[in-house]
């Protein structure tokens, strides 16, 4: 499916872990530093920290961060150790320093941002919810398999409670 994203519900990743966790095992396996992805970020808030964390222990190249405050993007960005900090959302997606993006911001914007992305040229693993509805969702695939990106989510539910109590 993919040289550079493989599904987030690994097998090896115990349920023990916190969700942080869980997606730094995941990058760590699915992620190979040589993989010549420059992910772009949207948004800067916990599960950004995380992922950023993550990234750097698989050696992967935090390119950019995109914030709608410039001073809440560059502090992101300086914490990080990321050059590159923007604020309009559409110098963002044209930059070709980034050809993926990780989607991290309200869950409204999930839709409108992971489709902007896609028509962009950019990969896009979009965090949880993909969206507010199913119809939306298609309307994300469908244009992911029409630009010929790949659109993942981050979302494991494997190792949730509940589902290991169903079992």
């Amino acid at each position: 499916r993919s040289t550079w994203l493989k599904p987030m519900c690994l097998t090896h990743v115990p349920l023990s872990l916190t969700s942080s966790e869980r997606l730094q095992s995941w990058l760590l396996t699915s992620l190979r530093k040589d993989s010549g992805i420059k992910l772009g970020i949207i948004g800067t808030n916990f599960i950004s920290d995380t992922l950023v964390q993550a990234a750097k222990m698989t050696g992967l190249c935090v390119s950019a961060v995109f914030s709608r405050r410039f001073d809440t993007g560059e502090a992101f960005a300086k914490k990080h150790g990321i050059e590159n900090v923007f604020c309009d959302f559409e110098e963002f997606l044209k930059s070709d320093i980034i050809n993926a993006v990780y989607v991290a911001s309200p869950n409204f914007c999930h839709c409108p941002q992971t489709i902007a992305a896609l028509e962009h040229g950019k990969h896009v693993l979009c965090e949880k919810p993909i969206t507010v509805n199913y119809a939306l969702s298609v309307e994300m695939a469908e244009e992911a398999k029409k630009q010929g990106k790949i659109l993942d989510i981050g979302v494991c539910n494997r190792y949730n409670r509940s589902v290991e109590m169903l079992r």
